[in-house]
């Protein structure tokens, strides 16, 4: 309802960012498939991140197929989680002309079995502008996430739109402390500024 913004979601890690939730001794870094579970758990390595819902929406990154996730996706006691998943998961843990909508998987195996349902797949997307895409997995954001990244889009310049939605977070919560605003093209440009430099 804020004017100037048509859609908004939260992630915890930002694309582009440079950032998933791989990471040494990290319980969500490897997955496997009845399909595909090699014995080196650096073959299975994977992204992570958590999101809310419209997501996918407000950042145009459009589903392949199945749906985005909804709030009533929580986890429940007893029931699976709720994923989606990139194309480069799809491809790497299932056979080829597999539909993976409906298949399970689990995260660090030899602790969690299959008990992930994948309920949408989504094309994909870079962690860093020169990287290519790696297999990532995506579910929704719960009570334990870090500190999320709120994500708007706007019809014009961003920048223009970020003080309406600081006043609108500020009369929603003003305890929620609001910092690193950053445009797109600046998220997408930081990475790469010390290699500019030294082409420069």
């Amino acid at each position: 309802t804020t004017p100037g913004i048509t859609a908004a979601s939260a992630s915890v890690y930002p694309l582009l960012s440079g950032f998933t939730g791989v990471g040494t001794g990290n319980d969500f870094s490897t997955a496997c498939t009845t399909y595909f579970n090699p014995d080196n758990p650096v073959d299975r390595v994977v992204g992570l991140n958590e999101v809310a819902p419209r997501f996918f929406e407000t950042m145009k990154l459009p589903l392949v197929s199945g749906r985005e996730f909804q709030w009533a996706d929580r986890p429940q006691r007893g029931s699976p989680i709720a994923a989606v998943v990139n194309e480069a998961f799809v491809k790497k843990f299932f056979p080829p002309g597999t539909n993976a909508l409906g298949e399970m998987f689990g995260i660090n195996c030899a602790i969690n079995p299959a008990q992930i349902v994948i309920i949408g797949i989504v094309r994909d997307s870079k962690a860093l502008p020169r990287d290519a895409p790696g297999p990532v997995w995506y579910r929704l954001v719960g009570p334990t996430s870090h500190p999320l990244t709120l994500v708007v889009r706007t019809p014009g310049d961003p920048a223009k739109g970020a003080p309406a939605v600081r006043r609108r977070m500020a009369e929603f919560d003003s305890n929620v402390p609001l910092f690193g605003e950053v445009t797109p093209l600046a998220l997408r440009d930081s990475p790469i500024k010390q290699e500019r430099l030294l082409t420069t």
